[in-house]
């Protein structure tokens, strides 16, 4: 069974590039890149700041900064302690990971490590923010799509849990619909049972110089399926 046409796909995400109609995949492509050549240098306080304002562009361009998200209330430098701790050298391994090398047990573990820190930093970062607009906090944990996009945009290592990729989940037989190792799980095994059609559509997206991680092809292919259903 094919899942998606790699050919029509690969030549529609390009086209969409080169007439700058997709401004969210160029500045996805800006902040990953930065991140990318970023992070094995020694870096300092300047660093980081650009950084966020990387992050925070990326974040703005994908619908992150609406009306009730508390991370509006903030400039850009709000995520630099999220930052700080995503270029560590403990998640190096996570930059671009390919989806066999995130089948290793070790490797998910690490994922999820990092995804329970930086979970704890924006609830910290949230819960402050409602009590200085003296409001209560909603009892519901933050948003993993906020968490699933800033690890897509500093790391590339997970596709955008938002509404439109959940929503075309059961169209390629994926598993759980929230960010869990049983989802992260169900993408690795999608990638890997219609392997020859991602690789061609790398294959197509690099022959314009343009190179994205495994997941991040994942991601390509959920917000195409989305956008062609009008979910």
């Amino acid at each position: 069974m094919n899942y998606f046409d790699a050919q029509r796909i690969g030549n529609r995400y390009l086209d969409g590039l080169l007439m700058r109609e997709n401004q969210e995949e160029w500045v996805w492509y800006h902040c990953y890149n930065y991140f990318s050549t970023s992070r094995y240098r020694n870096l300092r306080a300047t660093d980081y700041n650009m950084l966020s304002l990387h992050l925070s562009v990326y974040l703005a361009q994908a619908n992150m900064y609406h009306g009730s998200s508390f991370i509006l209330q903030h400039g850009y430098k709000v995520h630099r302690e999220a930052i700080q701790l995503i270029c560590s050298p403990d998640y190096h391994e996570l930059s671009g990971i390919s989806c066999q090398d995130l089948s290793l047990e070790a490797n998910r573990d690490r994922l999820f490590e990092l995804t329970d820190n930086i979970t704890e930093i924006y609830h910290r970062i949230r819960q402050a923010t409602y009590a200085s607009l003296q409001k209560k906090e909603p009892e519901s944990p933050v948003s993993q799509q906020l968490i699933t996009k800033v690890l897509l945009g500093t790391l590339g290592c997970i596709p955008s849990f938002d509404s439109r990729a959940q929503g075309v989940f059961r169209e390629f037989d994926l598993g759980p619909q929230t960010y869990s190792p049983e989802s992260v799980t169900s993408l690795i095994n999608f990638y890997q049972r219609e392997e020859a059609d991602f690789t061609q559509l790398a294959q197509i997206i690099h022959s314009r110089q343009v190179e994205v991680p495994q997941m991040k092809l994942i991601d390509i292919i959920l917000q195409n399926a989305a956008r062609e259903k009008n979910v």
